[in-house]
C-alpha cells in the first residue's frame, strides 16, 4: 500500500464544546508500516479541510504533491486560498 485516503462529512452547522464554538476542525491521521502518504479530507460547517501527511524519507518531493493539490483547487475554485473558494454550481 502506498497511499491512504479518508474523507468524512462533518456537521453542517458549527458545534460547541463546553460552551465554546468550534471554528475549525483539522483531520489528523498517522502513518504506519509502509504507508508513506496519507490524505485526509473533512468537511465541517461549510468548509473543507484537506490534510496531507508524508514520510519525509520515503517521499522527499512531497511538495510536488501539495502543489498539485493546490493547482487542482485553483482550477476548480479559481483561487489559491481554499477559504475563499466556492464550490462550482451543479447542473
Amino acid at each position: 500500500m502506498h497511499v491512504v485516503e479518508s474523507d468524512l462529512t462533518g456537521p453542517a452547522a458549527p458545534i460547541s464544546v463546553f460552551g465554546a464554538k468550534v471554528r475549525t476542525v483539522i483531520p489528523i491521521g498517522s502513518l504506519a508500516g509502509n504507508v508513506p502518504i496519507s490524505v485526509l479530507a473533512l468537511s465541517y460547517a461549510g468548509e473543507l479541510v484537506v490534510a496531507i501527511q508524508t514520510d519525509a524519507d520515503a517521499v522527499p518531493d512531497a511538495e510536488i504533491l501539495v502543489e498539485g493539490v493546490r493547482a487542482e483547487w485553483k482550477a476548480w475554485h479559481g483561487t489559491n486560498d481554499p477559504r475563499r473558494g466556492a464550490a462550482p454550481a451543479t447542473p
